[in-house]
């Protein structure tokens, strides 16, 4: 069994780990507005919970620092504006029937990033040195304030800027001599097993399979009038085409990330 100093660096090691629990809890962000599993809104605002990570993508190309300009509330706003601006003519077809306007597709992109900033709130900020940390927890090579009060973590995180240069972290928010690593990951993990134990009960008790929001046939079932024969005043409905290579395209991007040195 793991102890949990060795539980701590999974999260490092796996991406996965984040990247998964940022798309479930845009998903359950959704669901929590009524949208049902199968829906596109379903999908698209689980997918803005990932999209702020592009950071990581774009990298690849030009030098561009994760965790800093699309972890702003500004960055992520104009990021998720970009994402809506894209989408919405490819899915227009589909979200005109369900009655969802470019204004709402939007506030959903919106909601699915500001949950990835809330939970990646509860990051670690590694120091050593910051006047954001308590300085009984700081090395006491730290002067602060000062030249040597300054960390990489300082410039991650400013979900305010430029208003407040505070970088949310577990232990800038609860700068206490108790907040430990182990902690964090506590948290991390009792929050992990809580989302998936939601997909669980809603499977098992209520037939609701997450894995349909993936899938976009799926997402015209909502549509007035699908699953209806043609003729009698009834136009066949069809998926269109550009969503399905919409949704490649995203996934394909953002798993560009995944060839980073």
């Amino acid at each position: 069994m793991l102890a949990p100093s060795q539980l701590l660096i999974l999260p490092r090691q796996c991406p996965s780990v984040n990247e998964f629990t940022h798309f479930i809890t845009g998903y359950l962000v959704a669901r929590a507005m009524k949208y049902k599993v199968n829906r596109f809104e379903s999908f698209f605002v689980a997918f803005s919970a990932l999209i702020i990570d592009i950071d990581y993508t774009i990298n690849l190309f030009v030098p561009f620092e994760h965790g800093v300009v699309t972890h702003t509330l500004l960055g992520g706003f104009l990021l998720i504006l970009a994402f809506t601006a894209i989408t919405y003519p490819v899915a227009s077809s589909l979200l005109q029937k369900t009655g969802t306007s470019f204004k709402r597709l939007l506030l959903l992109g919106v909601l699915g990033m500001l949950s990835h900033l809330a939970l990646d709130s509860f990051t670690w900020h590694e120091g050593p040195c910051s006047i954001w940390l308590n300085p009984a927890t700081m090395p006491g090579s730290c002067t602060c304030p000062g030249t040597t009060c300054v960390s990489v973590d300082d410039h991650h995180h400013l979900y305010f800027w430029p208003f407040w240069n505070f970088p949310p972290h577990i232990n800038t928010m609860f700068p206490f001599t108790w907040m430990t690593y182990e902690i964090r990951v506590y948290v991390e993990v009792i929050y992990t097993v809580a989302i998936a134990t939601i997909l669980i009960v809603q499977l098992l008790f209520k037939k609701q399979n997450f894995f349909t929001v993936f899938w976009p046939p799926k997402w015209m079932s909502h549509v007035p009038g699908a699953g209806q024969p043609s003729g009698a005043g009834n136009a066949k409905i069809k998926l269109p085409a550009g969503l399905i290579i919409w949704e490649i395209s995203i996934f394909a991007v953002y798993a560009l990330q995944y060839f980073r040195a």
